[in-house]
Order: structure tokens, then C-alpha cells, then sequence
């Protein structure tokens, strides 16, 4: 099963592009292909294949069958779909859910089961209003935020634990409702745009649960319209806070703990989703505005090709498939580039830090456990502890087996390398 539309933006060179979608995969292909899994789809052969597009005035599609069959085998086939093309003839771009990097996912809820708040929720989104909304949620956000964390009910209550049963069962069910209209604000504004989500669900991202929407057909609007989606989620989450923030000052003091603690978390995950170097909303944000497509892999790649300016013979190369989309020229990706492995230099330093503390952590907590404390805020307080040292494993395992990846490479080359040596001295 595959599905094929054209695509708004055109390709660098001004022709039309297409967006193909087949086994998780998405890629750009030009008219030609386009039409000629088309016509295999309809039943056509190589023969009447070549007849009609030989029947056209622009002689790029005068193909003869030998030159058809040569499409379909080079470029249609590999995949092993008769309308799959493959990733290294054609410009793929990553599933907008993560790809790899999900451990599972699980559909809640389907685009028809949320069709009818879309149809209200899209009005939102319309470009002029949602700039002008957008920009004043961020600006309203950014003038009460910091006059919440000075009222004397914030600093007097500091440290102390507030939580209890009623407490847990009313603040997790609000925060679950948020990252539920988080999730509203992508599929709303796909849906205005006519790139129809198809679902929203839950799944596990490396290591942390989340909620997704599955809104990859996005990847046949253009770029403006793809940010205003990628946006959506935060927009939500912007105006969400400012409605938490009236009720905070408006309410009774028996209410005011679980409204700021709803509002920290709130805050939390809008910034948490702005980190470009998870693919959250950050992610994509950048890469649609700069115009950087599998940008993860273009970081990886803009490193390989700095290594190989001084040293022309590092056994690493850059994969054809990225070299389809690679800017090596592009300040954006040079400065994403920089910022990247600081980042990962920042969380392996963590793991270190971690790694040095958990054994202290983990003590205390197995002595508080033995003496029967069991408390709300001392079992969040376990679980964060189990949660934190499951993501930094999780990490420290998905980095160690790329790493591993590229000794074998490595080592393979050098083998390679010494038995070519081995064999011009023999001769």
C-alpha cells in the first residue's frame, strides 16, 4: 500500500514534487515516477507504459520499454513493493513521529473520532490570527510567569509537601488533558491546511511516555504552513497557561497549589517540546524553517565532512541517501551542528554526574523505603529516581550500540585496507 500527492512546494529546480508514502517511509519523487507507478498500479506493462508517456510533448518523458523497465527495476523495486521507491535513488523524509526512536506506539483516538472538534478547532489557525494570537500568548506568558513565582503563597509554601490522594487524582488527569490539547493544536492545524491527521496516541519515545499525532501527510504543504503545525501544540499549551494563570488569581488558597503546580508542568513541556535536539516539536520547527530535511542525519553528516577536510581518508563515510539533501554550506546547520554534540557532550556529563550520585540516591531511597516511608511526595519522589536512571540507561544504551556501529565499520575498513596492501606486495 503506498500513498501519492502532489506535493505545494516544487523541487529546486521548479518542477512539481510529489509526496510518496509507503512502509513508514516518506519520500519527494518528480513525474515521472510519479506517473509510472501510477500506470503499474492500473495495470499497465512496460510496452503501453512507454506508448503513453512517448505520446507526450516534453521529450523528457520519451522513455522506450528497455528504459521503463530499467525505471522500475533501478528505482521502483528495491524496496521490494512494485510502488515502493528506494531510499538511496530519491530524497526520503523521516516519519514525523520519531521514526526509530519509538519503542512502540499505540493509536487512542482516530481522525474520524476527532473530526468534529477539528472543525472548530481549526478556525485558530488561520495564519493572520494565529500569528497575531501567537505572538500576544507569548508576550502575556512572558509578563505573568514571573510575577506568579513572587506571591507570598509560592515562597511560604517552598519545600513543603502538599500533595495527597485527591490532590494526584485531580492535577494528573489536568495534565494528561493538556498534552491531549497540545496534541488538538497539531491535528487542528494539519486539518485546516487539508494534510489530514490520522490519528492520535500514546507511545514511548526512547524512554519517556508521550502522546503523539500522526500528521506525516504534512509533508505535501509548504514550509510556512508545516511551522504553523509543528507550532500548533505549543500554541495550545501558550494560551492553556494564560487561562491557568486568570484562575490562579481569582480563586480561593485551597485551590492555589494544584493550579500552580498544573501551570509548572504546563510551562515545563512547552519548553521540554522546544528542545531541537530531541525530535519534539523543536526538532521540526528548525528543520521546516531552514529548510533541512533528516537534519539529525545532516549533523551527522556535516561532522563526517569536517573530519574529512583534514583527513581525507577517514574510514566514515556520508551515506548516499544524506547526500541527496546535505547543505554543507548552510550556517543553520553548522551552528545546529555545534549545538548538537554540545548537547550530548552536556547529557553525557550527566550520565557521569548520575552515574557518580545513583548509588547515594538509590541508597537513601532503599533506606526510606525500609523504614516504611511511603508518602505521595516520597513516591513521586521514587518513581523520579526509577524514571530518571531508566532514561539515562536508555540513552547510555541506544548511543553505545551507534558507536559500536562505527568500530565495526572501522574495523572492517582497516581489514579491508591491510589485505589491499598485503595483495600489491604479493604482486
Amino acid at each position: 500500500m503506498y500513498y501519492l500527492v502532489k506535493a505545494e512546494e516544487k523541487s529546486k529546480n521548479g518542477s512539481n514534487q510529489y509526496m510518496l508514502r509507503t512502509n513508514d517511509s516518506v519520500y519527494y519523487v518528480g513525474e515521472l515516477i510519479r506517473d509510472i507507478i501510477v500506470y503499474i498500479e492500473e495495470g499497465s506493462n512496460p510496452n503501453q507504459i512507454s506508448k503513453i508517456l512517448s505520446s507526450r510533448d516534453d521529450p523528457k518523458f520519451h522513455l522506450t520499454k528497455d528504459d521503463v523497465i530499467n525505471v522500475v527495476e533501478n528505482y521502483i523495486k528495491p524496496l521490494g513493493l512494485k510502488s515502493s521507491l528506494a531510499p538511496q535513488q530519491n530524497s526520503v523524509l523521516r516519519d514525523r513521529l520519531g521514526g526509530g526512536d519509538f519503542l512502540g506506539r499505540w493509536k487512542l483516538i482516530s481522525f474520524k473520532q476527532m473530526r468534529w472538534m477539528l472543525t472548530f478547532l481549526q478556525h485558530l489557525f488561520h495564519p493572520v490570527l494565529f500569528v497575531v494570537l501567537f505572538l500576544g500568548a507569548i508576550g502575556l506568558n512572558a509578563y505573568l510567569l514571573p510575577g506568579l513565582w513572587t506571591t507570598e503563597d509560592v515562597s511560604s509554601g517552598a519545600g513543603d509537601c502538599f500533595r495527597n490522594i485527591a490532590f494526584l487524582a485531580v492535577y494528573y488527569p489536568i495534565a494528561l488533558l493538556i498534552l491531549f490539547f497540545h496534541e488538538l493544536g497539531h491535528a487542528a492545524s494539519s486539518y485546516l491546511f487539508r494534510a489530514t491527521p490520522k490519528s492520535i496516541g500514546f507511545g514511548f519515545y526512547l524512554i519517556f511516555p508521550v502522546l503523539y499525532t500522526d500528521v506525516t501527510e504534512i509533508w505535501k504543504i509548504a514550509r510556512y504552513k508545516r511551522v504553523i503545525v509543528n507550532l500548533g501544540g505549543i500554541y495550545f499549551q501558550l494560551l492553556i497557561n494564560i487561562l491557568l494563570i486568570v484562575w490562579y488569581h481569582s480563586t480561593s488558597d485551597d485551590l492555589l497549589p494544584l493550579i500552580r503546580s498544573t501551570i509548572v508542568i504546563n510551562s515545563v513541556t512547552i519548553f521540554l517540546n522546544l528542545n531541537p535536539f530531541f525530535k519534539f516539536d523543536g526538532y521540526w520547527i528548525y528543520s521546516d524553517i531552514f529548510n533541512l530535511k533528516n537534519l539529525h542525519s545532516q549533523t551527522f553528516a556535516y561532522l563526517i565532512y569536517t573530519i574529512k577536510k583534514n583527513h581525507k581518508n577517514f574510514f566514515i563515510s556520508i551515506p548516499s541517501n544524506t547526500l541527496k539533501v546535505f547543505r554543507p554550506h548552510s550556517p543553520a546547520l553548522m551552528i545546529y551542528t555545534i549545538l548538537y554534540y554540545s548537547f550530548w557532550g552536556l547529557v553525557c556529563y550527566s550520565v557521569f554526574h548520575l552515574t557518580v550520585n545513583a548509588f547515594a540516591v538509590w541508597r537513601d531511597m532503599i533506606n526510606n523505603i525500609r523504614v516504611g516511608d511511603f508518602s505521595i511526595c516520597s513516591l513521586e519522589s521514587y518513581l523520579g529516581t526509577i524514571l530518571m536512571t531508566l532514561v539515562f540507561v536508555g540513552i547510555f544504551i541506544k548511543r553505545s550500540k551507534t558507536y559500536a556501529a562505527y568500530s565495526r565499520q572501522y574495523i572492517k575498513n582497516l581489514r579491508l585496507r591491510n589485505g589491499s596492501n598485503q595483495n600489491q606486495l604479493s604482486q
